[in-house]
């Protein structure tokens, strides 16, 4: 693997160094890697994955026929960042941020990119492949408790009453017919933590509009 980043580009990144058409991939790259690393310490194994395809990208010898990661959008999004500062030192006051305090070209930088970071962490968290999950696997929190004082409330009234739009509607329909979590996902061809918020949702109109049948 080649050192790409030599002590003299580091120690231009931290110095007042203007931003050039030479210099400004060396330092997206550079800001990119040292922001996942960081962020790795904090993330467990969610950005590894990145990290590594973002290393591969900027290190190891790519074909031209070979793709780049979703890593290298890291470095992209910082690389287009500071080309829009191009002639104005890392340094520059890039704004005042809502405490009165300065910002720097390079601060913002690297602001960013965490932003960009955060983000493909919060889709991780929240994302689930279909293939992770079996078909009889099912959330163990219930949408109706069931009661024999309720029994007697046509269902289809209940479902009025409650004053879904068409995607809740259309998710209920679908626990209706008896469908499972995971086929529900395939079926409407969304992630399966949509199909998880739509359920608690659910739940939520339901306990609010329709718990005055429990009375």
């Amino acid at each position: 693997m080649e050192k790409k980043f030599s002590s003299e580009l580091i120690n231009c990144l931290f110095n007042n160094t203007t931003i050039t058409a030479e210099n400004v991939k060396d330092f997206g790259e550079f800001i990119a890697i040292t922001a996942v690393k960081k962020a790795l310490i904090y993330s467990g194994d969610y950005l590894f994955e990145l990290y590594a395809g973002l290393v591969h990208d900027v290190y190891d010898y790519k074909d031209a026929s070979e793709n780049y990661s979703i890593g290298y959008d890291i470095a992209q999004t910082a690389i287009c960042f500071l080309c829009e500062h191009l002639g104005k030192g890392l340094e520059e006051e890039f704004e005042i941020d809502k405490h009165g305090r300065s910002i720097e070209i390079r601060q913002a930088c690297y602001k960013k990119v965490y932003k960009f970071i955060d983000q493909y962490r919060n889709h991780i968290h929240n994302t689930k492949s279909l293939e992770e999950l079996s078909v009889n696997e099912e959330p163990s929190v219930e949408i109706f408790k069931e009661e024999n004082k309720k029994e007697y409330v046509d269902c289809d009234v209940v479902i009025e009453k409650m004053e879904l739009n068409d995607k809740l509607k259309e998710t209920l329909n679908c626990y209706r017919e008896g469908m499972k979590f995971v086929e529900i996902a395939k079926y409407l061809a969304v992630n399966l933590s949509t199909v998880w918020r739509r359920r608690i949702q659910l739940q939520k109109i339901y306990n609010k509009k329709i718990g005055i049948y429990g009375n």
